[in-house]
């Protein structure tokens, strides 16, 4: 099995199963790392750069924020490997619009780490 951009996941270990996880980066092959992000619950304190609603994911029951400050850059076998050996739960994938809006928060977002800032601009994904 392989993933596609907007590809969503919930991590099986108990620590990270409250959040859901989306893949920003087109995985083919020429990508080797693979930038992901979290979806967290709405706080006043957590980065505004990117809010979804619950009416716009299924699996969002609250209202919730993208956490840019804990996106991860894994390899491509990290991911594929994580999915072979079942330990994430795949969910439905963010349309190409939500995408677009994760992507154009990334941008504006002050706690992007500045690796996976490099990442995505690399990718051509954020300028």
């Amino acid at each position: 099995m392989w993933v596609n951009q907007g590809y969503t996941f919930w991590l099986k270990d108990a620590a990270q199963m409250t959040h859901m996880w989306a893949v920003l980066s087109i995985p083919d092959e020429f990508c080797e790392q693979i930038v992901v992000v979290n979806f967290s619950s709405w706080a006043a304190y957590k980065d505004q750069s990117c809010i979804f609603e619950p009416c716009e994911h299924q699996s969002l029951p609250k209202k919730s924020v993208i956490m840019y400050d804990t996106a991860r850059c894994w390899s491509k076998e990290y991911l594929v490997g994580a999915i072979a050996n079942r330990h994430v739960n795949p969910d439905v994938p963010l349309s190409q619009q939500q995408v677009e809006r994760v992507l154009e928060g990334a941008e504006r977002s002050d706690r992007l780490p500045m690796k996976i800032r490099k990442v995505l601009i690399e990718q051509q994904l954020i300028v």
